[in-house]
């Protein structure tokens, strides 16, 4: 009696018979992960069956949950805001940011281990981490990359784009293959293990997050864990990040980015890495986390709205 169920994946609780069998079990108490609201909040940029699951999701939890758990007070407000639209019960909603690999915070920590090959990195380059798909705004940055690259000629840095293919990528890919500037100036690698990202952000001059949405941006937070410097767009999520080496700028300032790249660019080395607090670990996230449903929910179901975690 009076257990938790703790689900942390998502799936595939916008399925209303998913946890039929809690109706038998009012003494369970339900606690629900959410990335973000960003299919609510920005459909334009996701596929039609992923906003009808997110809105299933968000029903589910209003119904059932005793807490919600989120990533960044952003996201609590984004949550709260759309629970009082609803004028549906509030459940505590947790904040803890999330976890960093220890690999980002010591990298010879897991390294050595490492199924993909990493090919020798360019002499100069920057990395955008981050599935392709439209939110993650990779075709403004090709385009800043081909200014980039006519006002600087032979001299140009390179750029490093890390994640898999997406949804409606085909334009980003469109530019890879046709573009004459670009060939042999960007790089598209995929299924890059943890010691290999690890490996790539030391050698850049900084990470560049163009995006037009995040719910929490987990790059930025492991870049600058790395000590690596960030240029992202300035949106909510980002300017909670209280940390030295992060650079804001709007998404859709390309001047402001090629300025900003090229700053970075002629900085030494030694002098653009930073030193960033410590984040928590995988174990110690869990704890905490674990310590604070303890804390602020009972078995009666009182609740405690917005407790920061």
């Amino acid at each position: 009696r009076g257990a938790v169920y703790l689900n942390v994946s998502q799936f595939p609780i916008w399925r209303s018979g998913y946890l039929a069998a809690l109706d038998q079990r009012p003494d369970v108490r339900c606690y629900f992960l959410l990335h973000d609201l960003l299919p609510i909040r920005y459909p334009e940029f996701f596929r039609p069956f992923e906003v009808r699951r997110h809105i299933g999701r968000l029903e589910t939890i209003a119904t059932r949950a005793s807490g919600v758990i989120v990533s960044s007070d952003a996201n609590r407000r984004d949550l709260l805001a759309y629970f009082q639209e609803k004028q549906v019960r509030v459940p505590d909603i947790l904040v803890a940011p999330l976890p960093i690999a220890r690999a980002f915070r010591d990298p010879s920590k897991g390294l050595g281990c490492d199924s993909v090959a990493t090919p020798p990195p360019p002499p100069a380059y920057f990395v955008c981490v981050g599935t392709i798909e439209p939110r993650k705004n990779h075709l403004f940055l090709l385009q800043v990359w081909r200014e980039l690259i006519a006002v600087h000629g032979e001299r140009p840095p390179n750029l490093i784009l890390v994640g898999s293919k997406g949804w409606q990528f085909e334009n980003v890919l469109d530019m890879l293959e046709r573009c004459r500037s670009l060939q042999g100036r960007v790089q598209l690698a995929s299924g890059l293990s943890t010691p290999a990202l690890v490996t790539l952000l030391h050698g850049a001059k900084a990470l560049l997050m163009p995006t037009f949405a995040e719910g929490y941006g987990l790059p930025v937070a492991e870049a600058l864990q790395s000590g690596v410097p960030v240029i992202a767009s300035d949106i909510e999520a980002f300017r909670e990040v209280k940390e030295p080496g992060l650079t804001l700028v709007d998404a859709m300032d390309g001047i402001g980015w090629m300025r900003a790249i090229m700053e970075h660019l002629h900085k030494p080395m030694a002098a653009s890495r930073i030193s960033a607090s410590p984040r928590l670990c995988h174990s110690d996230h869990v704890e905490r986390v674990i310590s604070r449903i303890t804390r602020y929910s009972n078995v009666n179901g009182s609740t405690h709205h917005g407790a920061d975690c």
